[in-house]
């Protein structure tokens, strides 16, 4: 074993420890508790009462949910001879930007940002104000602009990781690139809790992610046109890709036309794009389906309370 992969190792099994520990029935017990705690304090019963119908809603959507696909295996070897970039999208001071816990030789990382960034981070900045292409968009689009254009910032390198904002990266993510697909080179998590486009829509309307109107003509038009019912979800929060691929560039362009003329939520059209470009999702690498009990990382509450630090 390569020293490398003995750090990659070490890592991940100390964050799994911790993940252990989050996802035991005692600490989320807890968590409920504490929520509970604090809205009762504050007089929150409005916030509880919707807390609770937008759960009964999402077991209803996520009952009987069952991956279709077979999650791909991989060795966990480290790849150190492949110039792989990892990035992410903060606008507005939405989230903190997290360090990574690890920075292997052959792996950057860019952060695209309005945000000043420490001089010993270990992210490099592409400064947004620079990207013409985005001028006049709310920050939400701003960010799905970033993740679906891999090919136009990182041309000098092979593959690329998108991780949301929210994500750590714990250990050595270069492992993952063994994961993209044959026909299609990118790979990503199976939803965890939704295997449709027209189950997502509904749990979107739940939690108010984005205008229900606009919503539901998307989901309408999707499915006059055919768009099959149980034809897959993927979970977009972490992306490998061999990026400047010709059927990747023309798949993340597509994507991004429908993120324009519909709804920001990008998990509801990535499968109408994929089933309309003539694929199936066996033509694409899977990691797993739950990245949130992925060892190489940690996935944190988004931060939106956070704002520019005061002169």
């Amino acid at each position: 074993m390569s020293q490398p992969e003995k750090i990659d190792r070490a890592l991940c099994e100390l964050n799994q420890e911790i993940l252990d520990l989050r996802h035991s029935p005692e600490y989320q017990f807890g968590v409920k508790v504490s929520k509970l705690i604090y809205a009762i304090k504050h007089l929150q019963f409005r916030t509880l009462l919707i807390s609770f119908e937008h759960k009964k809603v999402i077991r209803k959507l996520s009952k009987g949910h069952k991956a279709n696909i077979e999650f791909l295996t991989f060795d966990g070897s480290i790849e150190t001879n492949t110039r792989i970039a990892v990035y992410t999208c903060i606008t507005g001071y939405y989230d903190k930007l997290l360090e990574p816990v690890y920075v292997p030789e052959n792996v950057d990382f860019y952060i695209i940002t309005d945000m000043a960034i420490n001089l010993s981070s270990a992210w490099k900045k592409i400064d947004i104000n620079t990207v013409e292409e985005v001028h006049g968009f709310d920050n939400t689009r701003k960010a799905r602009y970033m993740k679906t254009h891999p090919h136009v910032f990182f041309k000098d390198y092979e593959y690329s990781i998108w991780v949301d904002s929210n994500i750590r990266v714990v250990g050595d993510l270069s492992k993952f690139i063994k994961c993209v697909g044959k026909t299609v080179p990118f790979a990503s998590n199976w939803h965890p809790d939704r295997n449709s486009i027209y189950a997502e829509v509904e749990a979107c309307i739940s939690r108010k992610k984005d205008d229900p109107d606009l919503l539901r003509k998307q989901i309408d038009n999707y499915k006059k046109v055919g768009m099959p019912e149980d034809f897959g979800l993927i979970e977009t929060n972490m992306i490998v890709r061999k990026h400047m691929e010709k059927c990747c560039i023309e798949l993340m362009e597509l994507w991004w036309g429908e993120l324009m003329q519909w709804s920001k939520r990008d998990q509801l059209s990535l499968p109408y794009v994929i089933w309309k470009s003539g694929y199936t999702m066996r033509d694409f690498g899977f990691i797993g389906n739950e990245i949130r009990h992925n060892p190489s990382v940690q996935v944190v509450l988004h931060e939106s309370k956070y704002r520019a630090p005061t002169r």
